[in-house]
Order: structure tokens, then sequence, then C-alpha cells
């Protein structure tokens, strides 16, 4: 079982979602959310939040920004706030936090472990690893390590590349960074399947 872990925001959204009531309760056996039972309440706010939004500038309100529609509606921010999963401000990642992030590795593991596989954790580099490696993805190759976890790090490859501006497009990997990661994760499972 392969799990993309990404320095850039994974650990982070974590944080911003780990005072919500509902993300501590999937570490516990036999959990389900029950959101297929709350289709009727997604499809409703979605609704609400389009009409809003025509209905502002068809009166003259405001212009249509399809952008940001287009941004809301695909992020889930809107349904996100009707659930009571809003998220909260950004902030740094304390050591309660990574205690958290351990715990759901742990259940990872035991969960794959259980019907006899292995998870690998692939972890893709945030940009700024790219330059230097910072304190967050230290501190989450120590758990995993501690874990004995493997793990798939493309970090090498992409700091070795001749161009590496290539390898990123406006804060996201780009469709040669994407193909550098392919390439490090097909030659790292051919080694070791």
């Amino acid at each position: 079982m392969l799990w993309f872990f990404y320095g850039g925001n994974d650990l982070l959204d974590l944080v911003r979602g780990s005072d919500h009531f509902i993300v501590k309760k999937y570490l516990n056996d036999g959990f389900r959310q029950g959101r297929m039972d709350r289709d009727y309440v997604i499809a409703k706010a979605t609704l609400a939040f389009a009409d809003g939004r025509f209905a502002a500038a068809s009166n003259g309100h405001a212009a249509i920004d399809w952008q940001d529609i287009f941004r809301r509606l695909l992020s889930f921010y809107d349904i996100r706030l009707v659930l009571g999963a809003q998220p909260k401000s950004l902030a740094s990642a304390e050591d309660s936090n990574y205690s958290l992030f351990r715990s759901v590795l742990v259940k990872a593991v035991d969960a794959v472990d259980a019907w006899g596989g292995k998870l690998v954790l692939d972890h893709l580099p945030s940009i700024g690893d790219l330059t230097q490696q910072n304190e967050t993805s230290e501190k989450v190759f120590a758990i995993v390590q501690e874990l004995e976890i493997p793990q798939i790090n493309p970090l090498d490859q992409f700091r070795a590349h001749p161009d590496p501006q290539v390898l990123t497009d406006a804060g996201h990997y780009s469709v040669p960074g994407h193909q550098l990661i392919g390439d490090t994760v097909a030659a790292a499972l051919q080694q070791d399947p």
C-alpha cells in the first residue's frame, strides 16, 4: 500500500483538522463517518452556495467570479463549513500534532498488516524541501523511521535534476516533476516489491 505524503500540506491539513471531532474518531476501530447518509445535506449546501453566488451576480451586487466559484466548489470549502469541518487558521505543527500523525501511521500499518500487505510511505518533498530540508520533514522522517515503515523519497532526484525549475509550476509539481516521482516510485518498487 503506497501512502503518498506531501510535505507541503499533509501535516498542515492534519493540524488544521485536529480539533474537529471527527478526525480523532478515525483512530477508533470500526469508525465510519456516514457521509453517504448526509448526501442530502451536502447537495443542499452546494446548491445554496451556487444559488447565492448567481443571485448576487444577477442583482448586480457582484460580478460572477468563476475562478472563485470553481475553487470553492472543488475544495468543498462551503460543504466543510456546513458539516462543521471549518479549517483552523494555519499554524505550525506542535508536538501533539506529530503524536496524532504517529497514531494515524500506527493505525494504517495495523490495517495494512491485517490483510497481509505492506505500507510504504512515499514522501513527496514540499517545494521548500527542494532547496533545504525543513524541520517538519525531519520530524516526519524520524517518526516513519521509528515505526520502521519503508520510505521512498525522491528528494535527491529532485535536487540532482539538471534543471530543477522545470519540476514545479506555481507551487505544484509540473508534468516533468510528476514523471520524476513516478519513475522514482517505480524504480523503488522494482527493487523491493
